[in-house]
């Protein structure tokens, strides 16, 4: 298992409950999420590791996920979820860089889910 298909394992499974140390310790400390879209949970463009972590605890159920390229440098990625703020669908295309063995920056792309 390479270190992109780690990484969705454990990111689209976070609830805030379980795996909270390992989704922690793959985010490098200067992680950072960027949303090119405004739609979000929070609305936010920017989140650093510490409201990442909080931002997918919000989400009680894990999403339908599907990697499209994976590697240990780089993850590309698409996800199906239900927002809990107006209980609709929601599509995310993400793209996460790695470096040293850990996730540095994630970019993300939002739609409405099918």
């Amino acid at each position: 298992m390479n270190l992109g298909e780690k990484f969705a394992e454990v990111f689209f499974n976070y609830t805030g409950e379980t795996n909270d140390e390992t989704l922690s310790s793959l985010l490098a400390d200067d992680f950072i999420w960027e949303t090119i879209t405004k739609a979000r949970i929070n609305d936010k463009i920017y989140e650093n590791k510490e409201e990442t972590l909080n931002t997918l605890a919000q989400i009680k159920s894990p999403p339908d996920w599907k990697i499209f390229y994976s590697t240990d440098e780089i993850l590309v990625a698409s996800l199906q979820t239900i927002a809990p703020t107006d209980n609709t669908k929601r599509g995310l295309i993400v793209s996460v860089l790695f470096e040293k063995g850990k996730a540095i920056k994630m970019i993300s792309a939002n739609g409405d889910g099918i």
